[in-house]
């Protein structure tokens, strides 16, 4: 349930920045950034006022919280075609 719940973020996200026509990523997404970028700051955003989203990122494993740079070329090929 809750890689569903993150690939549902995800994809939420994405299609959002998208319809906006914004860029997705920043130069640096390290997580002390101060900006890191559309994407991570919108999930940052998000987590902190969705409990069951905060939740099914605490303790993953960081190759499926949805956030890295295959993934996110994968939904935004979704949205091109």
């Amino acid at each position: 349930m809750k890689y569903e719940t993150r690939l549902d973020t995800a994809v939420s996200i994405v299609s959002y920045i998208a319809l906006q026509a914004e860029p997705f990523r920043g130069h640096d997404e390290s997580e002390t950034s101060l900006n890191k970028g559309n994407f991570l700051e919108f999930l940052d955003w998000y987590k902190l006022r969705n409990e069951e989203v905060r939740q099914a990122y605490i303790g993953c494993p960081k190759n499926v919280k949805m956030t890295s740079r295959i993934t996110f070329n994968i939904l935004t090929l979704m949205f091109h075609y």
